[in-house]
């Protein structure tokens, strides 16, 4: 069970954010970490919490718009302008879902929420942002060798070996009655 937000913890956050907001230029400048540790809210709860507390400490930093079409292009600006933002950052700041921010962003761009540019963290998915797609054994078995740094002596020996000889596929009853003639009473 999920430990919450008690109220004491959350004005610290929103307190912390603030001076983090005057300090950055409007950006939040410390850790989940840190700002965890020095509010006393859960690790698993500090990313959400970050967002609604930027939001209560500069309430200016909200996305708004007149209708749905104003609101995704506001969101479009968010997510693909300098700022970069992700999904649940601009679901706080919006005052909607995240399933309803990709909605929007769809509606008023024309390209899918998976199409968006990438701002997480972590390795690129393939196809955005240039990431090449990742492929699995293009190095040839001496090349392989010599990148683990062994002598490459078995890949060439494996190579010059003839094929072994091709025979059927063998039952628990062929298997017995070899073992049984190679083993006479």
């Amino acid at each position: 069970m999920a430990k919450e937000i008690d109220a004491k913890a959350y004005k610290a956050l929103v307190s912390e954010v603030r001076k983090d907001l005057k300090q950055g230029e409007g950006k939040v400048v410390r850790s989940e970490r840190e700002l965890s540790e020095a509010s006393g809210v859960p690790m698993n709860q500090i990313g959400m919490g970050i967002y609604r507390a930027e939001l209560e400490a500069d309430p200016t930093l909200a996305i708004k718009g007149r209708d749905d079409k104003a609101l995704g292009k506001a969101i479009a600006v968010a997510k693909d302008g300098p700022q970069k933002m992700r999904w649940p950052r601009i679901a706080v700041r919006a005052g909607i879902s995240v399933g309803k921010v990709q909605g929007l962003y769809e509606l008023a761009t024309g390209k899918s929420p998976s199409e968006a540019e990438y701002s997480g963290r972590g390795r690129k998915i393939n196809g955005q942002n240039g990431a090449a797609p990742r492929t699995r054994g293009t190095k040839t078995t001496s090349a392989a060798a010599t990148s683990r740094g062994t002598s490459g002596r078995r890949a060439s020996r494996s190579s010059t070996k003839s094929a072994p000889a091709a025979r059927g596929a063998r039952t628990r009853g062929t298997r017995a009655s070899a073992k049984a003639a190679a083993n006479p009473k």
